[in-house]
């Protein structure tokens, strides 16, 4: 590693000799280190800088090592830091450690101290990369349940969750719209909220996941609306239920074992369908009883050419308004043309003028 990607390292010390020996045993372990001989410098070249860790010693002029520490805490400083305190310094070192110090190392006249300084240099910063990728784990995870949660909110179907007892454990904003506030649902039984006549069923669903993986896809159920939150004034409504069984695996010798922890699902309102559905059936059901009920004359039909009587099933000729009225919802009235009327009662119609007179002029 060239000097360029060493990691840097500030050593505050105001003893010249011990901040070289500092210098020098943290070189060669491969870190680059500059050297502030007080803490007002060091703050300020804290400030410039990019260092990965500070190496403080308490006794300093201008500012020393605990009033450093106070005001990086101050300014919500992340990089760590190792304090050197003097030998018999020990409550001094935990006062340190409340301040934020990561650890701190006792300096002896022997110089000894300084064989261990790498060590817990190296450990120290191990420390912060498993804190940074911890935060680093944690700011994703934040990200990502909030944008679970802005996708959730957006689904209008009401999505839930239950342990394996059946409580809910989470269900989502759109149960608000049915009379509910999702936090008073919490450890609730969702048998609770089953229509009374349809409770037995959707207990049998449950347990039926919990000896093994059935899901309840497309499963009605009847649902009771609440009262606690703006919702439907309607006391019952009814939901497509589709639901999985959550489990967990547990690696045992000889055997894996699978343990049902829960169910999760999505249940949709299909109340103003089932209306539709129904409203549609009845209108079926009327046009079948309607057309039952239509006579129509079809097919070829026997006429006599001469008198026009007409032979039914049984073999029997009818006069033709019979057979129409008896195979049809016609009616007849009854009439004559005046062809007929002039054919059969014309006399009647014009009468001749008496012999020897006539008309005219």
């Amino acid at each position: 590693m060239n000097k360029s990607e060493a990691i840097r390292i500030l050593c505050m010390e105001d003893d010249p000799g011990a901040a070289r020996l500092v210098q020098k045993t943290l070189n060669r372990a491969g870190y680059a280190v500059d050297i502030a001989h007080d803490g007002r410098k060091g703050l300020d070249m804290y400030d410039a800088g990019a260092y990965a860790l500070l190496v403080v010693d308490q006794s300093m002029p201008v500012l020393e090592g605990l009033e450093v520490l106070r005001k990086l805490s101050a300014r919500q400083s992340t990089a760590p830091v190792v304090m050197i305190t003097g030998h018999g310094d020990e409550r001094l070192a935990v006062e340190a450690m409340k301040l934020g110090a990561r650890d701190y190392i006792v300096k002896d006249v022997s110089g000894g101290f300084l064989e261990l300084l790498p060590t817990v240099v190296r450990r120290v910063l191990q420390q912060q990369q498993l804190l940074e990728e911890k935060r680093q784990a944690e700011a994703a995870l934040k990200e990502s349940e909030e944008r679970l949660d802005s996708i959730i909110k957006s689904v209008p179907d009401i999505i839930y969750r239950l342990d394996a007892q059946g409580r809910i454990t989470f269900i989502s904003d759109a149960v608000i719209p049915y009379g509910y506030w999702p936090r008073d649902l919490l450890f609730r039984n969702i048998l609770d909220l089953v229509h009374p006549d349809d409770r037995a069923r959707a207990a049998h669903r449950i347990n039926d996941r919990r000896r093994g993986k059935r899901d309840a896809d497309n499963l009605e159920l009847r649902f009771l609306t609440g009262g606690n939150g703006p919702g439907s004034p309607e006391l019952e409504r009814i939901f497509l239920v589709r639901a999985q069984g959550l489990f967990r695996l547990y690696c045992n010798e000889p055997t894996n074992v699978r343990t049902f922890i829960g169910t999760q699902g999505i249940a949709k309102d299909i109340t103003e369908r089932k209306r539709a559905e129904a409203e549609r059936e009845k209108l079926i059901k009327e046009l079948k009883n309607a057309l039952a009920d239509v006579k129509t004359l079809s097919g070829l039909i026997p006429i006599c050419a001469s008198c026009k009587k007409i032979r039914d099933d049984k073999g029997y000729w009818n006069q033709i308004e019979t057979y129409i009225r008896d195979n049809s919802d016609a009616q007849f009235t009854h009439g004559i043309c005046p062809k007929c009327a002039q054919k059969l009662y014309g006399d009647f119609m014009n009468p001749r003028p008496p012999n020897g007179t006539h008309s005219g002029g």
